[in-house]
């Protein structure tokens, strides 16, 4: 069962805390550990991860004013000084790079060795050139010339520098090419390409010789060979920088912009580098009030897999499609939108995102209702924490911006970590379990900032989290039950607790007698124990300690060698009968444990109840 905070509910839990199901058995969820050595100067602002095709790892932190490669041991590798202190860094992976915006900072690019701008401007001066010489093919005519920066490794090219001086040359004569500035900013290039222009028959820019950055003079002495001409669209992204960053198709989309807030831009096809800053410019403007707060690219199903951009600003979110062939930007809603980009993640296709008011997934280019009343994921049961004011769990909206989520795919867990109440420290995430289609919390002794997935040296997924003290933590379901990590280092035990509805019946006028309350479980060598609340207090409560301990422990004889000193397989099942004998009106019961190293591992239960006759 979820967890549902409406009020009488016969099926879903009252509350919970750190429990997951896996194959119907609730357990006790796994823990946090530190993965860095060496801590960062404080709470890092954001973490991304990134994985070359060589099967190399990179952990991404930007802490403080330095984006830094993350070393699980020794000193961290800084790849960007200088950068705003209060900006987060948000990264996709992008044909073997990772793709960074950090804010007002602008876009940068990381492959494992190389961290630069991204893109790269046309060369700043125009070559000099003159004629001389006898002998030679080229044809007499008025001639201009130019050139741009290349690079091998990335096949990307920029736009053209300014035009050289007009050279007139005469028949036989050749043009000499000089003062090229081999200095580009962006350290992937490095080459330099020749272009020149018959301007007395206007021909096209057309290539002549491709040159190292360090060839600054060449000779164009003979009629062009090849029909390529020179780039126009590989101009560098906008100025404003980037908040947001998404893949759409073979394009690279950034929004965020502070110069401009509502535009999405888009990148040349599998050219991360280059966007058209021509008056046809791949760009989208979002309508509605505010500033786009985020993006997301989802994929239809079935045989039609072509993707959809979705656009968000804080109560307005649009879709924009190139699927039918043709572009299409449509509303989608004018009443929902996201608070915060970072929870937005892409499951199976679907956008899933949070706004002021719930959690909600665009499928297939639409919002998905759970029911006739409710677009919200989990049918409004957790709707309570955006709707009411003064109870201690109401979110935080002043702090919703840095609100984030990760998607853990090998649980199924899409999870949103949040404050709430007057809190700004974000140590409790609401997990939507898709086996059990709802939601339950999570609660941490260590305050997070931000968290991504990422894989360890197994290629298994991994939850990385970055946070108080400097370190980055992992949680996965390699991290044992029951114990966590505090700030100080220290293994603590976590405490787990499920709470089940109010029992009670139809008549409201008779009372109940409540008798054995039997648990079955997964054995375990601690007690779990089980509170029961009558008559709608929890102001006191009866607690009976269950034992499930195993009953097959020790030595058994005839046992295979094999079988010494491994691992339980987690199957063996204990039945504990527990005596309530309580007469009421209600009763909840609670099951709960903190212990490190150990899961309740609960299957199923049974309570006897008998109806009393009516008082009247």
């Amino acid at each position: 069962m979820p967890v549902s905070y409406k009020v009488n509910v016969d099926d879903r839990l009252i509350d919970a805390s750190n429990v997951v199901t896996i194959q119907d058995v609730l357990h006790t969820r796994n823990g946090i550990s530190r993965w860095n050595e060496t801590a960062f100067s404080g709470a890092p602002q954001s973490i991304s991860f990134f994985k070359d095709n060589s099967g190399d790892r990179y952990y991404i932190i930007k802490d403080g004013d330095t984006l830094y490669k993350a070393n699980q041991t020794g000193a961290h590798t800084a790849l960007k000084t200088g950068l705003n202190a209060d900006a987060k860094h948000r990264a996709v992976t992008f044909n073997n790079r990772h793709i960074i915006a950090i804010e007002d900072n602008g876009l940068f690019s990381y492959d494992g060795s190389t961290f630069s701008v991204l893109g790269q401007a046309g060369p700043i001066s125009a070559p000099t050139v003159a004629s001389s010489g006898s002998g030679n093919s080229l044809t007499a005519s008025d001639y201009q010339v130019g050139y741009t920066y290349y690079s091998t490794q990335l096949g990307f090219e920029s736009n053209l520098s300014s035009a050289s001086s007009t050279v007139t040359v005469a028949s036989g004569e050749q043009i000499d090419v000089s003062a090229l500035t081999g200095s580009p900013e962006n350290p992937f290039m490095d080459r330099i390409r020749i272009y020149y222009k018959d301007i007395t028959n206007d021909s096209d820019w057309l290539f002549w010789s491709e040159l190292d950055l360090t060839e600054i003079v060449e000779t164009i002495d003979d009629d062009p060979s090849s029909t390529q001409t020179a780039p126009e669209v590989n101009g560098t992204p906008q100025t404003g920088g980037a908040k947001f960053l998404a893949v759409y198709g073979q394009e690279l989309a950034y929004a965020g912009s502070s110069t401009y807030p509502s535009d999405i831009f888009f990148s040349e096809a599998f050219l991360p580098d280059a966007f058209d800053r021509t008056e046809t410019s791949a760009t989208i403007n979002i309508a509605g009030n505010g500033p786009i707060t985020g993006i997301g690219v989802g994929y239809f199903s079935g045989d039609n897999q072509n993707p959809y951009l979705v656009a968000f600003k804080r109560n307005h979110i649009e879709l924009f499609t190139e699927a039918s062939g043709n572009p299409q930007q449509v509303i989608i809603s004018t009443d929902l939108g996201c608070i915060s980009n970072d929870t937005i993640r892409v499951i199976n296709g679907d956008v899933f995102f949070m706004s002021s008011k719930g959690w909600h997934v665009v499928k297939d280019g639409r919002l998905v209702k759970t029911n006739s009343k409710q677009d919200s994921i989990d049918g409004g049961d957790i709707e309570d924490i955006f709707k009411q004011n003064g109870q201690t769990f109401e979110l935080n909206k002043a702090n919703a911006s840095n609100f984030f989520s990760v998607y853990y795919p090998t649980l199924q867990q899409y999870m949103t970590f949040v404050s709430q109440g007057d809190a700004t420290d974000i140590q409790k995430s609401f997990n939507f379990e898709f086996e059990i289609g709802g939601f339950r919390p999570y609660d941490f002794d260590v305050i997070f900032t931000d968290a991504c997935l990422g894989e360890d040296g197994l290629g298994e997924d991994v939850v990385y989290f970055c946070g108080e003290g400097g370190y980055i933590y992992s949680h996965s379901i390699k991290e044992t039950r029951g114990t966590d990590v505090d700030n100080s280092g220290s293994e603590v035990a976590i405490d787990s607790f499920a709470k089940l509805f109010w029992l009670n019946g139809e008549d409201m006028d008779a009372s109940y007698n409540f008798g054995p309350f039997i648990l079955r479980a997964i054995t375990q060598e601690n007690d779990i124990t089980v509170r029961y609340f009558l008559d709608y207090s929890q102001r006191s409560s009866t607690d009976i300690a269950y034992n499930f301990s195993d009953p097959d422990g020790g030595f058994i004889l005839d046992l295979s060698k094999l079988d010494e000193g491994v691992l339980t397989d987690g199957r063996t099942i204990v039945r504990h009968v527990g005596e309530i004998l309580r007469s009421g009106q209600s009763l909840l019961i609670g099951i709960y444990k903190t212990q490190k190293g150990e899961s309740m591992a609960l299957l199923e239960g049974q309570l006897d109840i008998q109806k009393n006759g009516n008082p009247n």
